[in-house]
């Protein structure tokens, strides 16, 4: 019973920590907030990854956790004098700590299963943010006070147990290096594919709140989702599978204009785009395994802000109504395409050198 009480306390604390993050970053933020915000995830990942061998685990989370309080605080303040650019910065750093890097170090570290966890944890925090973004949009609760007050409590929650040592350790051989850069070469096709999908719907159509809701509450089914399917068929299935997500959706938005249609596309996108959570430090692990796996983490996890950087010019493209549907679809097949041979040819390395070593 009491290991019971552990690990629902540490999975209750995680949802704490990142529920008030992610409901601020579901508001309607100026475009602007985006690629400086983009830029501080990809910059904030190296100094927060070498301060975790350097910093005890409790003063880590606790620096993350203060970056995200603090820049909650700047992105509420109305002074038009004031610089926007604390606010994404901040979230940003903080993003790479809590969103990227806490939810599998945990995961890993301190589980033998780590996809139900992983998609316990992203699909709770997600209806938890969704709630929390209603609660504050109705009522005149403080956004900077509550996000404080959950975030203690999270800290609270969550032991100071540093996760398995072995996870921040040197890995023992480099038999998986061709097999990380065909993943890293996968996300980034599929990610890049998520992002630029998700702006040719709205620039088709314009998003009401209804479909906006039916598209976030997809997006919080998908960990839970992705982390059922990658126990049941495995995470090389759960792979093809969010490649298959990925063109259906495209498929449904490019083929008709009727808004059900569109509302489809997108919620089966939001379902793609949430397996992420739990595919990607799942590969990793099977890729790399425990010893050493923040390293073979790493470059994974920098794909994300990469790829949301790669599309970005093609949402400047759809604001100006400049965005070709016909060259655009072309351009995602081919990146699913890349993406499928990448992660295949990664697999059957992956079986060869099993079955060389014979582990």
């Amino acid at each position: 019973m009491m290991q019971i009480f552990s690990k629902t306390r540490t999975l209750a604390g995680l949802i704490l920590i990142l529920s008030p993050l992610l409901s601020v970053l579901y508001a309607d933020l100026s475009p602007s907030f985006w690629p400086p915000f983009f830029c501080s995830m990809l910059l904030g990942l190296l100094p927060l990854r070498a301060l975790m061998n350097r910093l005890p685990f409790r003063f880590w989370l606790i620096l993350c956790c203060s970056l995200s309080i603090i820049g909650i605080y700047f992105i509420t303040l109305q002074n038009p004098g004031t610089s926007a650019l604390p606010a994404p910065i901040l979230l940003g750093c903080s993003a790479s700590g809590l969103l990227l890097i806490l939810p599998p170090w945990i995961a890993v570290g301190r589980y033998i299963s780590a996809a139900p966890f992983l998609g316990l944890a992203w699909s709770c925090s997600l209806l938890c943010s969704i709630f929390l973004q209603i609660l504050t949009e109705f009522t005149q609760v403080s956004v900077p006070v509550l996000a404080a007050i959950l975030t203690c409590a999270g800290l609270f929650c969550i032991r100071g147990r540093i996760p398995h040592a072995r996870l921040l350790e040197q890995p023992p051989h480099d038999f998986f290096s061709p097999s990380i850069v065909k993943a890293v070469v996968f996300f980034l096709c599929i990610l890049t594919s998520i992002g630029i999908c998700s702006i040719v719907s709205p620039a088709k159509s314009s998003v009401s709140s209804e479909s906006g809701l039916l598209f976030s509450f997809f997006l919080a089914c998908g960990p839970l989702f992705s982390s059922w399917f990658a126990e049941k068929k495995g995470i090389y299935s759960s792979c093809i599978l969010t490649i298959f997500l990925t063109e259906a959706s495209l498929l449904l938005t490019c083929s008709s204009a009727d808004s059900a249609v569109m509302a489809a596309g997108g919620a089966v996108l939001a379902l793609a785009a949430g397996s992420i959570a739990v595919i990607l430090p799942m590969l990793t692990f099977y890729l790399c395994g425990r010893t050493g796996y923040i390293r073979g983490l790493l470059p994974l996890l920098l794909c994300i802000p990469v790829s949301l950087l790669f599309s970005w010019p093609f949402r400047i493209m759809a604001s100006h109504g400049e965005l070709v549907q016909q060259d655009t679809a072309a351009f995602l097949f081919f990146l699913l395409i890349t993406g499928f041979l990448c992660i295949f040819f990664a697999w059957k390395h992956r079986f060869i050198i099993l079955k060389n070593k014979r582990i």
